[in-house]
């Protein structure tokens, strides 16, 4: 999942501190980076594209990285990234969802992801937050995002509860930490 990177737009927390140009170019900087690490993959990879499909970056990213382009429908994140698990099940492949701010994120990650699927119906990674940076699962399950805090410290307790509830089978990848904040910000940059 990403956005579209248009000042005003990305990392509002973060435009707190850098201003709206600055933040874009972070928002820009941990995008490459995400996207990078996850080229390697050895799996069906597409751009869930929140804001135009044709900016410039967009093209840039799908070309560079190998993934294909696809348009977040509207909504809210949880109906967004539900369109994008259907979509993956539709034509019979599990789906992993990831956001573009996660700097640990990579493709042994993500590989660890698909191998717990193939155990488990979902799969987790946490964020430091309580949020989370992946969730994947192998049929859509339309509860586990309607109604969530999303933004909140809540989310991947919320999703536990929920993944319970319906007593399907967890498992849980060790946790992620996001960029949201200038701290976020420096902990990236520190990688460098």
């Amino acid at each position: 999942m990403v956005k579209a990177p248009v000042p005003g737009q990305v990392k509002a927390r973060l435009a707190r501190t850098l201003g709206a140009d600055g933040a874009c170019a972070a928002y820009e900087a941990l995008a490459e980076h995400v996207l990078s690490g996850l080229s390697a993959a050895s799996l069906p990879k597409d751009l869930w594209v929140a804001g135009s499909i044709t900016h410039p970056k967009i093209a840039a990213w799908a070309e560079r990285y190998g993934f294909g382009v696809l348009a977040q429908p509207e909504g809210d994140l949880g109906g967004r990234m539900l369109a994008a698990v259907d979509a993956c099940c539709r034509v019979g492949q599990p789906a992993l969802v990831v956001g573009s701010d996660l700097p640990p994120l990579d493709a042994a990650y993500v590989e660890q992801a698909v191998a717990a699927l193939e155990r488990h119906e979902v799969v987790l990674g946490p964020a430091e937050d309580g949020g989370y940076g992946l969730i994947g699962l192998r049929a859509p399950v339309p509860e586990l995002f309607a109604n969530i805090p999303w933004g909140t410290s809540r989310v991947a307790a919320d999703t536990r509860t929920r993944i319970a509830r319906l007593n399907l089978k967890l498992a849980e990848l060790p946790p992620l930490w996001d960029v949201d904040d200038i701290h976020g910000w420096r902990r990236f940059q520190a990688l460098s």
